[in-house]
């Protein structure tokens, strides 16, 4: 059985939750695939951890674009005062329109990967990118999203192993 730390309500009022842009009125319709799956993990990571990602929320913005958009321009404007900074490093969570389509738990995982290397700390560093995931795989088990995150893994081995054969 699944574990809730906490509601999306408080996700939001702590600026955790993405701001979401519609730009049709049958988008307003329907709530995205990626945004639940952000709530879903966002709910349900544990509190210290969760405490990480609140005092990590001026390093990171979702970008998460509306299916069918051929393009936008973001800004990736200061959540608060304090964020004003021009010389602070932020890094983008991009969640691709492909994961519409996708399982929910295929996402849930995806989010909580991607959750996990902000908790964590890591930058795409090459060298280290192998025991990067493997910390990432550890953690978000911890938080509770094994199964999911072993689907997802069997996933990513075989796509490595599909793109590979096509080299």
């Amino acid at each position: 059985m699944q574990r809730y730390y906490r509601s999306s309500k408080q996700a939001f009022e702590d600026h955790l939750l993405p701001l979401r842009l519609v730009f049709s009125a049958r988008e307003a319709a329907r709530k995205s695939a990626r945004h639940e799956a952000i709530e879903e993990v966002l709910c349900r990571i544990p509190e210290d951890d969760y405490r990480k990602l609140k005092d990590a929320v001026h390093t990171f913005r979702w970008f998460i674009p509306c299916p069918g958009e051929a393009g936008a321009v973001i800004a990736l404007a200061p959540l608060t005062e304090e964020e004003t900074e021009q010389d602070r490093d932020v890094m983008v969570v991009y969640l691709s329109p492909l994961f519409e389509d996708k399982a929910s738990d295929h996402v849930v995982a995806v989010v909580a990967h991607e959750l996990a290397h902000i908790v964590l700390g890591h930058y795409l560093i090459p060298e280290y990118e192998q025991e990067q995931e493997e910390a990432v795989f550890q953690l978000i088990c911890r938080w509770g999203f094994e199964s999911e995150a072993k689907k997802l893994r069997r996933w990513q081995r075989w796509k490595a192993a599909f793109q590979k054969g096509e080299e």
